[in-house]
């Protein structure tokens, strides 16, 4: 893995080897257990579970999705260290409600998982971005048209989370849904 011991996240990967790991390995047994088409890693960051989870072989066809574009650049190198690129569908997009663009707020250097879209409805985050971006948002359901499927969904969106359920209704309808 590509680690920057600056970041809290990388720190904790270059030391112990892994980062979220009880909710990694709860993750891969649901997988194990359920046989998923696909899984979806929506906030991405730098790819930990896409790439444990490609690397494993846990679900045919993974899909990541990280709007921030330092975090976009660090995920793409982490599938490359790993022979991974091609194999992982990546896509720099925020998932919410409504497609269009959105402010994305940098977060520090000590933790860049912490980025975050800003929401009217969403108070402001207690330290300031280090930067913002616009970047697209889309709508999960114009993205995907899955039906009868299996799918594993690990979303971790800074506080963004109702808004891109919001957008995936139909998916989660229409298909076995694990999140």
């Amino acid at each position: 893995f590509v680690v920057d011991i600056a970041d809290l996240i990388d720190r904790s990967i270059a030391w112990f080897g892994v980062w979220e790991g009880e909710q990694l390995e709860d993750m891969a047994r649901v997988c194990h257990a359920n046989r998923p088409d696909y899984f979806f890693d929506i906030g991405a960051n730098s790819g930990i579970y896409s790439v444990m989870f490609a690397l494993k072989g846990i679900a045919p066809q993974v899909v990541a999705f990280e709007p921030d574009p330092g975090n976009y650049a660090h995920l793409l190198a982490n599938l490359y260290v790993n022979n991974l690129a091609g194999k992982v569908r990546t896509l720099p997009y925020a998932v919410g409600a409504a497609a269009g663009e959105v402010e994305l707020m940098e977060a520090g250097s000590h933790n860049r998982g912490e980025s975050w879209i800003a929401h009217p409805d969403k108070p402001p985050e207690e330290a300031l971005g280090v930067a913002t971006h616009r970047v697209r948002q889309v709508r999960f359901d114009d993205e995907f048209a899955i039906s009868g499927k299996t799918l594993v969904i690990k979303m971790d969106v800074e506080g963004s989370e109702f808004h891109a359920l919001k957008g995936m209704e139909r998916t989660l309808k229409d298909n076995r849904c694990y999140l």
